[in-house]
């Protein structure tokens, strides 16, 4: 809600007539209340005024009985969710022009390089006052590295307005539209100034994640399936076995046989989220996941069969058998599956059933994202 003050309305009125129809020689020879004034002319000459009035006064400044008012005008507003409705304790503005204001201060040790940040958040548009964003049901998770600044400016100015942010800190952020809207696709209307509010769950430490040395030498186990899948087994892990319907997630390296690797997930925050005999990955990723225990280090070799045949994918040639270098971080049970109702169809091929987040897919085009690319989210 907004006041608009009409205090200077008279004036600016008395001066657009007095400009377009006063003649020129209006007010000659009348003197002000200091007692400067022009020389007489024809107005002073002829100038009347009834018996027993006195003369009239012109008056300087604001006309009798306009004393100030205003009026209440509803201009849209974002409808922030507590506690970012309130005021913020601390308030900065960088010299990018991001605008930073905090809640809550959080607790605990803050983000640094090199830390994941796992986090909720909302985005509203200034020019619409609407979401436009958010990470609805599962958390935002975010590296903080060299690599993520460089993705996009969006994300570098992100990653510029939480450092050193703890756990349950709750901080608002504007991103000005020269950041959000810089190096825009071709065709994307602008989308002006973003405020995002963060409820920040946790940070913690990057996995140290084994390099790819690490999967060689002597093996714990290999198997050799009747469809040209083979497994080799280099750490064991420890706990159960996966099993179909387990949601597992792994961090991968994968490789041509020429030893190009055409794609790897150590520079992301999350690894492939898997949800066993829920399809989304290539039937040779997915079989070869099977049986996986935590901690567990496996290569996986898929031939073209199981892996792409003969369609070419960015890096990957035709008919290519494709090594994978896994390390199991999670085994665990899956979401639980509800049958569809009689007569609906189930899931469509690459969407866990009994909701949840989906696996991934594969792509249909070149990985800028990987072939077995992780799920939606940063980093």
């Amino acid at each position: 809600m907004r006041k608009l003050d009409l205090r200077l309305l008279p004036l600016a009125v008395a001066f657009v007539a007095a400009g377009c129809f006063t003649p020129a020689n209006y007010g000659e020879g009348v003197k002000d209340s200091k007692g400067h004034g022009h020389a007489g002319g024809p107005a002073a000459e002829h100038a009347e005024h009834a018996e027993g009035e006195p003369p009239a006064v012109i008056v300087e400044g604001i006309l009798p009985g306009s004393e100030p008012r205003s009026i209440d005008m509803d201009t849209p507003r974002i409808e922030f969710e507590p506690p970012f409705d309130g005021e913020p304790k601390t308030s900065t503005k960088l010299a990018s022009g991001i605008l930073i204001e905090d809640f809550d201060a959080g607790a605990g040790p803050g983000v640094v390089d090199g830390q994941i940040l796992e986090f909720h958040f909302k985005g509203y548009s200034a020019s619409s006052n609407r979401q436009v964003m958010g990470s609805r049901i599962a958390p935002m998770r975010l590296l903080i590295d060299q690599a993520a600044r460089e993705r996009d400016p969006m994300t570098a100015a992100i990653i510029e307005a939480v450092m050193g942010i703890k756990a349950g800190g709750k901080r608002r952020i504007k991103l000005p539209s020269a950041i959000v809207d810089k190096e825009l696709p071709a065709g994307r209307p602008p989308m002006g100034d973003i405020w995002m509010c963060l409820d920040i769950v946790k940070v913690e430490d990057r996995p140290v994640l084994q390099p790819a040395e690490s999967f060689s030498g002597d093996t714990v186990a290999t198997k050799k399936h009747s469809n040209g899948l083979q497994t080799f087994d280099y750490f064991a892990g420890e706990g159960r076995e996966s099993k179909q319907g387990d949601r597992v997630v792994v961090h991968y390296i994968g490789k041509l046989d020429d030893g190009t690797v055409f794609d790897q997930s150590h520079d992301r925050a999350d690894g492939l989220n898997v949800i066993l005999g829920a399809g989304g990955v290539i039937d040779g990723m997915a079989q070869g996941l099977e049986g996986v225990r935590k901690g567990m280090r496996r290569k996986i070799v898929i031939p073209p069969e199981i892996g792409y045949g003969p369609q070419a994918n960015g890096p990957i040639p035709a008919n290519s058998t494709l090594t994978f270098l896994v390390e199991v971080l999670i085994v665990e049970d899956g979401p639980p599956v509800t049958p569809p109702p009689a007569g609906m169809p189930g899931p469509p091929a690459g969407v866990a059933p009994g909701g949840g987040q989906p696996p991934a897919a594969p792509p249909a085009a070149p990985p800028a994202q990987p072939p077995v690319p992780p799920p939606g989210g940063a980093g």
